[in-house]
């Protein structure tokens, strides 16, 4: 199987903006960045992606039978991974939330 290169943006902008992104479907999420709202919103499509990708590979090992050592191992990475991408996308909508005095439900604190 060929491995797929990472979508990078090769543009530059005239201001430089200080932001850390992620890149699915080739939609750029600002993760942590300047602009709050630009935050709130990224986070919410990226827990969406993440929860997406954690509930498929969790079905996925649980409806598994009797697999190899490489492939179980793999599973169990993908699981892990997920975790991580899940923890990263909470982390970053409550950070956004708290920037903008929201509580975690998304009303007015």
């Amino acid at each position: 199987m060929a491995k797929q290169s990472i979508p990078t943006d090769t543009t530059t902008a005239t201001e430089p903006k200080r932001a850390l992104y992620a890149v699915i479907d080739n939609t750029p999420l600002e993760l942590v960045g300047e602009d709050p709202q630009e935050m709130l919103t990224d986070a919410l499509q990226w827990r969406m992606y993440v929860r997406d990708i954690h509930r498929l590979v969790e079905v996925l090992a649980a409806n598994t039978v009797q697999l190899d050592a490489a492939t179980t191992h793999a599973i169990m990475g993908a699981i892990g991974a997920a975790r991580v991408l899940t923890d990263v996308a909470e982390a970053t909508f409550e950070r956004a939330c708290q920037l903008l005095n929201f509580d975690h439900t998304g009303s007015t604190a």
